[in-house]
């Protein structure tokens, strides 16, 4: 379950003003909820170059298999599609070489549940040979009842902005005759700190963020 730390009306930055087009009275309403988050999704790359297209995505498909095994006991894994490119370094490029060499990569990323464990598998990570970083993102399981409450809410916003104009313009609402969702829970879960393998630790479990979803609403009313 989720638990909501704060929900702030928030005016859209292209919504300071009301317009009046004709008979119609336009006016944007927002919303965001600040929620705890309730899961951690901590993610890993694998990366494989080779001379042969096929040999890279042998082996890339190898680590990633071994990689899922080893982290199946820590939580829910989730492994990504392998894909394979050029490889070419830059001073290949540079001299014009005609071996393009190739790279194929793909990720493995475990959700848990308990936040506190999510050092214990960045370290797992990075023991089962991951490549570059291991990162943590927070979210929270189900949106769904924080974003009806964050649309309520813009709605809500839109409605008592229109009476305010139209209260000090002397203008009397009629009924809405256009609703549109402009934007909805378009927030990106927020990241934790990155850790390069050779240099994180389980500190990385502490201080999650909040995770922030919003909506956006543009109404327009009739007015007289």
């Amino acid at each position: 379950m989720f638990k909501a730390l704060a929900v702030v009306l928030a005016l859209a930055p292209f919504a300071a003003a009301a317009q009046e087009d004709g008979n119609r009275l336009t006016i944007t309403g927002s919303a965001r909820a600040s929620v705890e988050p309730d899961i951690v999704r901590a993610s890993g790359s694998i990366y494989v170059q080779d001379d042969s297209a096929a040999d890279a995505m042998t082996t890339a498909a190898k680590r990633l298999s071994s990689l899922r095994t080893a982290m199946e006991p820590h939580g829910k894994v989730y492994g990504s599609r392998i894909t394979v490119g050029q490889g070419r370094s830059a001073g290949k490029r540079l001299i014009g070489s005609d071996d393009p060499g190739f790279a194929a990569q793909g990720s493995i990323t475990v959700t848990l549940t308990d936040l506190g464990k999510a050092g214990t598998v960045l370290d797992a990570l990075a023991k089962a040979g991951i490549d570059g970083v291991a990162r943590l993102e927070y979210d929270i399981q189900d949106r769904a009842p924080v974003l009806t409450e964050v649309r309520e809410n813009a709605v809500a916003d839109a409605i008592e902005r229109a009476e305010t104009y139209a209260r000090a313009a002397n203008l009397t609402l009629g009924p809405i005759v256009e609703l549109t969702e402009i934007r909805s829970d378009t927030s990106a879960p927020r990241s934790g700190p990155t850790y390069r393998t050779s240099s994180y630790g389980a500190q990385g479990a502490t201080g999650p963020t909040v995770v922030g979803i919003e909506a956006t609403v543009m109404i327009r009313w009739s007015v007289e």
